[in-house]
């Protein structure tokens, strides 16, 4: 997906899905027609929604789909992803605004192949094949950890991003948040950049620096960040089985074929 600017303040997560190999298609093989359509999806509801989401926790995204190349638009669609990577020990705060959908503290979203199938507002020969959306990681100038992170890069250390103590998932502070002159936040795309395996994708993502040690050493994020999820995409399968002529058709092709032999 696209890369994209925000102008609020987020933290960016996980997704274990992406769109950006599914093109929509049409495939007749003489019975059964195929269509792979992909969607945008106008979120209008979560749940819950509030407080106490914890890290594993779920939550129902629903909306409308629209956009499609052959399908039509699609009304009351909703899917549910795990909340994971909430790194504090209290839990999250989820809110819905414009069609963008935000967490406190530091957190992300994670589709599972059966969660995609359980996905609902379909027609009974369609499936969800793919969940995806952008999402940004904002830290606040005026903030207390935008000035801890200036104070240990003053000190000599490299502030890190991503899953704690791994370099290798991780991004430089300095080289990946771009500063927003219009908003006063320092900003990083991260949609494509940290991916998961597992259930429910648990895995410690923070700001974090390494001491002389070797040791990770983290920055507290609760309520000093926001996760934003926004330009949900999702992309589904139908299949329809390709009616055969009727009888009654059939025989009034014969009698039509017999009246222009008698008029030869």
């Amino acid at each position: 997906m696209n890369k994209i600017l925000l102008t609020t303040i987020g933290l960016a997560a996980i997704t274990v899905t992406s769109n950006a190999q599914i093109r929509p298609s049409q495939n007749d093989d003489g019975r059964l027609r195929t269509t792979i359509d992909c969607f945008d999806l106008d979120v209008t509801k979560i749940s819950p929604s509030g407080t106490n989401i914890s890290n594993g926790g779920t939550i129902t995204i629903g909306g409308n789909l629209s956009g499609g190349t052959y399908l039509p638009d699609v009304s009351g669609y909703s899917i549910t992803s795990f909340v994971t990577n909430y790194n504090s020990s209290g839990t999250t705060t989820a809110s819905l605004s414009g069609g963008v959908l935000s967490f406190t503290g530091s957190v992300g979203l994670v589709t599972t192949s059966s969660q995609l199938k359980e996905a609902n507002g379909l027609d009974k020969d369609c499936r969800t094949l793919d969940f995806s959306f952008n999402q940004c990681t904002v830290v606040d100038e005026k903030s207390d950890l935008f000035n801890k992170i200036r104070e240990s890069e003053d000190s000599g250390n490299r502030i890190y991003y991503g899953v704690v103590g791994d370099e290798r998932q991780s991004v430089l502070f300095s080289d990946a948040f771009k500063y927003n002159e219009r908003t006063g936040t320092y900003e990083y795309d991260s949609t494509d950049a940290l991916t998961t395996d597992g259930n429910d994708g648990k895995v410690n993502i923070a700001m974090y620096y390494l001491d002389a040690r070797g040791n990770a050493v983290e920055f507290e994020l609760e309520d000093q960040v926001t996760t934003v999820f926004k330009d949900f995409k999702v992309c589904v399968e139908c299949t329809e089985v390709i009616p055969e002529p009727s009888s009654t058709a059939l025989l009034g092709l014969g009698a039509l074929s017999l009246l222009i032999r008698r008029k030869r």
